[in-house]
């Protein structure tokens, strides 16, 4: 599978502040909801926040990749934002 296929870079946000993870979340599924990736926004973020509950995503270095199973998702896709350093 091609990475590069399954976003664009209006779903890249570099350098990004966000007041919490769970506002970066939303951030990023609104992205993919307004570019047409997701059926039900509201339904992918509780799928999201419920498999954060089971876990944090979280794999190091400063990299996490939340995610969750609904039927939501219209196409694989994934939104990307880096951590402006305060």
């Amino acid at each position: 599978m091609n990475l590069t296929s399954l976003t664009t870079p209006s779903l890249i946000n570099l350098q990004t502040t966000y007041v919490s993870r769970d506002a970066a979340i939303e951030a990023l599924a609104e992205q993919l909801y307004q570019q047409g990736k997701l059926h039900n926004k509201e339904q992918y973020l509780k799928a999201v926040f419920e498999r954060e509950a089971q876990g944090p995503t979280a794999l190091g270095e400063g990299l996490a990749v939340p995610h969750g199973k609904t039927d939501a998702v219209k196409e694989a896709a994934f939104a990307v934002a880096t951590l402006s350093k305060t």
